[in-house]
């Protein structure tokens, strides 16, 4: 710069730096043609001296922002207000800076799928471990397993027996309940080496003479939550002279999960005289639906149909006049999903 002849400029030369007090300098005056490319630096810059007032709405660019590492984003890891901070999808392991009461609101938020996408575009590794055996089971982690989400569901209820005493009787089963659901975020500490995986066993089928269907065994994730079973439908009683549809029974209530799933409740039995009898409809669970309900005519009876996805209920049967009675299905067994991150 030239000698200026102002007298804020006096005697200022080229290449000289100076302080200009925001006094000097009129509103309005510095643009962002006035400002060389990458010239204010954070060195620049006072103290505290930008605040939210002075920066105009929607101006700071993502480009503007600190560079963050690869496969990160960021997040406000702690239950109260404040600054963000960065993690990367690595930071999700035992011990990470990334803390529980994250977690467990990212998972009650609705969010687990999106973590899972993210996992894999991150190169992590997804392992699935599946029990279906009822009884006792060992869940044993797989070798780097650092979180994991479980899915527990109860046993099913068998649909309820129906019985005539063949000469007005005309009676249908009630369906089985559901076994309820159970899902839940787990770190690799709270695993430990181990857990005991018990499979809720199917609840009977509801005997011909005119029999209540059985109640499901609850499936257990060691002492961390219980899926319970579902319900047997109600059967008519032996040699039955009603004409009535039986009672479906109540699905299942899981306790101890992060979110926990009620198993469907099994419908009632309809009848129709010296038309038709038809055993209600086993309860369905997250995994499909239960089993079909007997259907029949005048003078006939048709079993329950057994539950056909894990933990849902038996139809009931359908009787109408037959002496001999006829048999609900049984509910279904219960299932435990581990889905691993490694």
């Amino acid at each position: 710069m030239a000698e200026g002849t102002d007298p804020l400029f006096t005697n200022v030369r080229t290449g000289e730096s100076i302080q200009v007090p925001t006094a000097g300098i009129v509103d309005g005056a510095v643009t962002t043609v006035k400002i060389a490319d990458n010239a204010v630096t954070t060195v620049k810059i006072a103290d505290s001296a930008v605040t939210t007032v002075k920066i105009a709405d929607d101006q700071v660019t993502n480009t503007k922002l600190a560079n963050m590492v690869a496969w990160s984003f960021k997040i406000r890891n702690t239950g109260t207000s404040g600054d963000p901070s960065d993690a990367a999808l690595a930071d999700f392991t035992t011990g990470s800076p990334v803390s529980a009461d994250f977690l467990t609101g990212f998972l009650s938020t609705g969010e687990i799928r999106k973590f899972a996408v993210s996992a894999v575009a991150a190169g992590l590794t997804i392992n699935i471990q599946v029990f279906t055996t009822p009884g006792a089971n060992t869940y044993t982690p797989t070798s780097g397993m650092d979180y994991c989400i479980v899915f527990d569901t109860g046993g099913g209820g068998g649909g309820g027996g129906a019985d005539s005493d063949g000469v007005t009787g005309v009676t249908a089963g009630g369906g089985g309940g559901a076994g309820g659901t159970c899902l839940e975020f787990f770190s690799a500490a709270t695993i430990g080496a181990n857990q005991t995986v018990t499979i809720g066993a199917a609840g009977a089928a509801g005997v011909a003479a005119g029999g209540t269907g059985g109640t499901g065994g609850s499936t257990t994730f060691g002492a961390l939550h219980t899926a319970t079973g579902g319900v047997g439908g109600v059967g008519s009683g032996s040699g039955s002279a009603a004409i009535r549809g039986f009672k479906g029974s109540l699905g299942g209530v899981p306790t101890g999960g992060t979110l926990n799933i009620t198993g469907g409740g099994g419908t009632n039995g309809s009848v129709a005289p010296a038309a038709y009898a038809s055993g209600g409809l086993g309860g369905g669970t997250i995994w499909g639906t239960g089993g079909l309900g007997g259907n029949t005519a005048t003078g006939g009876s048709n079993a329950g149909s057994n539950g056909l996805a894990y933990g849902s209920g038996g139809g009931g049967g359908a009787n109408d006049l037959t002496i001999a009675g006829i048999a609900g299905g049984a509910g279904m067994s219960g299932v435990c999903v581990v889905i691993e991150f490694i």
